[in-house]
């Protein structure tokens, strides 16, 4: 009788560890959820400033990256460096400033705009990390939940085998 008992105490101890590791499990995936959820946003991102979506979308994506670069505060002063330098030299309204000017916006955007596309491919290589992490934590947690419910299963099913045993021998 005993035997039995202490099975079904097995049993009921597996399912519990069983039961804390889904919670763990369950805890872990949600600590990455907002690692995942910027992954996707930055990924988005990408994908529209690319002009992957539509064209609205895309202008979108290139007035964030104007607006979150300071590309509009370095455009202003290399622009003022720019003509103050032709206009001591006499040369402010030629096609010289012009050409300086086209030139430097051109260069400092190509330049910014691959910074801010590289950023957003740190963002959504963090959000493919944490969803690596995720289902890592959910595939291990799960083996681990059904180890310990198949341990205190086997336990439970040796004690009543041990139990049925010793009444046979007392009986036998």
């Amino acid at each position: 009788g005993a035997q039995i008992v202490g099975g079904l105490f097995a049993k009921k101890a597996g399912d519990k560890q069983a039961s804390r590791i889904n919670a763990a499990t369950g805890r872990a995936v949600e600590q990455l959820s907002p690692f995942q959820q910027q992954g996707v946003q930055a990924g988005q991102a990408q994908a529209d400033a690319l002009g992957l979506g539509d064209q609205a979308a895309g202008d979108a994506a290139f007035q964030r990256f104007q607006d979150s670069s300071g590309f509009q505060s370095q455009l202003a002063a290399g622009s003022q460096a720019i003509t103050g330098n032709q206009a001591a030299s006499g040369l402010l309204n030629s096609g010289s400033t012009l050409k300086r000017l086209s030139t430097f916006g051109s260069d400092l955007a190509k330049q910014g705009f691959s910074s801010f596309m590289g950023q957003l491919g740190g963002v959504a290589n963090r959000g493919l990390s944490a969803a690596q992490g995720s289902a890592s934590a959910i595939q291990g947690g799960g083996e681990r939940s059904a180890a310990a419910r198949a341990g205190g299963t086997q336990d439970a099913l040796a004690g009543a085998g041990g139990g049925f045993q010793s009444l046979l021998s007392a009986f036998g």
